[in-house]
């Protein structure tokens, strides 16, 4: 694996491709299978991500939205979530998403949970704590889960699993 990916065990498989990206970017989906699981899990990694560039997310066509085929059905889609929607106008072109546009691509690929990460590093702890409330809000105002949206934290650990949680180490 390169530098800056997450770390995959041995028995998983790494397909990866590369969005929209000013000077490139790769985006690697996980397809492991554990020996005492059913069920495998899938994960994708989608740093540097602005798949609404073109357009709205809801409206597009799937093969219009970049790394919908690369996200489809994930468990943990790790998701870019630089700006606010009122930040975003200001960087459109800059490869990055905004809240709304993050919240629209993990329903669209009907990612089972969510973590939104690749803050503005003008954030504060308050600022992303104030974004996720929101991000929380409004997933489940669109019918989904509380629980399936959650923030990327310094000493995050995430575990995959049918009871899978992030968790704070």
């Amino acid at each position: 694996m390169s530098v800056g990916l997450p770390r995959v065990p041995d028995h998983a498989l790494v397909d990866r491709c590369g969005p929209d990206h000013r000077g490139g970017c790769h985006t690697p989906r996980a397809d492991a299978r554990f020996p005492r699981r059913r069920r495998r899990q899938l994960l994708c990694y989608l740093p540097d991500h602005e798949p609404a560039i073109i357009g709205d997310i809801d409206q597009l066509e799937a093969e219009w939205v970049s790394g919908s085929s690369l996200a489809r059905d994930v468990d943990l889609l790790i998701h870019d979530c630089q700006y606010t929607d009122a930040e975003y106008p200001r960087h459109v072109g800059w490869g990055h998403s905004s809240l709304t546009h993050a919240l629209q691509f993990a329903r669209r690929v009907a990612a089972r949970e969510t973590l939104l990460f690749h803050h503005d590093p003008a954030h504060t702890d308050d600022d992303l704590d104030a974004m996720l409330e929101e991000a929380r809000t409004r997933w489940t105002a669109a019918g989904g889960h509380e629980r399936p949206v959650s923030m990327a934290a310094e000493g995050l650990l995430v575990t995959l699993g049918t009871n899978s949680r992030a968790v704070a180490s």
